[in-house]
């Protein structure tokens, strides 16, 4: 793939932009709880990792942010299947640090994606803010569920079952905790448990207050200067 066909793809995919993420996410989120079979749940998460394959080839600025992100979605899909047909703790571990590599590299394009587009604020740049809130929470589901599998017992609420399950689990915490809404089902119950839990609820709050109102400000700001002009 060289340069000319990067910047093809990437002006295919621009016509859905963050929006196209936002509603991804959005939907999947919905439709996550619904699927238990290890078919549906499977074909849940690739089309996952293509929708965030999609945002990376949109936001990445070079060939090199392309690769990196497609090889990091690669690893976390095999980890996947090999932890739905193994059942090790080992892949269990592996799939929650890929995740959260991939995550992390998914969000660190699209923020620059949207710092890049500070100046010029539409709906689609809120779109894509947005879209890191989401994304953020299912990175911190997956450090839930990082730190409960090395550390087994930081959490209560955390009944038997298998990995996933308890994944679920960590992912209705992770947007509990990020919103503030505290229902009290899952508790931490060391400081590290504390410590990440806390630092979920803080960046939830100062995210939205400092990044997407800002953003929402400077769409009203350019939209009141268009009109005048």
């Amino acid at each position: 793939m060289d340069a000319t066909d990067l910047n093809k793809i990437q002006n295919l995919v621009a016509r859905y932009g963050h929006a196209q993420l936002l509603a991804a996410l959005a939907l999947l989120l919905l439709i996550d709880p619904f699927l238990n079979g290890v078919v549906g749940q499977t074909v849940l998460d690739s089309f996952l990792v293509v929708t965030l394959i999609s945002a990376i080839i949109a936001c990445a600025n070079t060939r090199r942010h392309v690769v990196i992100g497609v090889s990091l979605a690669t690893s976390v899909l095999i980890a996947l299947l090999l932890r739905r047909l193994l059942e090790s703790e080992v892949f269990d571990v592996a799939l929650s640090m890929l995740a959260i590599s991939f995550f992390g590299y998914v969000i660190a394009l699209i923020l620059g994606s949207v710092f890049r587009d500070s100046r010029r604020v539409s709906t689609d740049t809120i779109c894509g803010a947005l879209s890191v809130y989401l994304l953020l929470g299912l990175l911190i589901a997956f450090a839930f569920a990082l730190l409960e599998q090395m550390v087994p017992g930081s959490f209560s609420g955390m009944e038997e079952g298998t990995s996933f399950t308890k994944y679920k689990r960590f992912l209705g915490f992770s947007f509990v905790t990020l919103t503030t809404l505290g229902y009290g089902n899952v508790v931490p119950l060391t400081p590290r448990a504390d410590a990440l839990a806390m630092s979920n609820a803080i960046v939830g709050q100062l995210y939205l207050t400092v990044l997407v109102a800002r953003l929402v400000a400077l769409n009203l700001l350019n939209g009141q200067e268009q009109s005048d002009s």
